[in-house]
């Protein structure tokens, strides 16, 4: 059974467009902040 739309699991992944696999922490804090 799928959830109803609106009614899905929360996801604990954010994906974020045009980072690397190599990002740092700290290229992430500044682009986050």
């Amino acid at each position: 059974d799928k959830p109803a739309l609106g009614e899905a699991a929360p996801c604990s992944t954010l994906f974020i467009a045009n980072l690397g696999p190599t990002c740092t922490e700290q290229e992430l804090t500044a682009v986050l902040s």
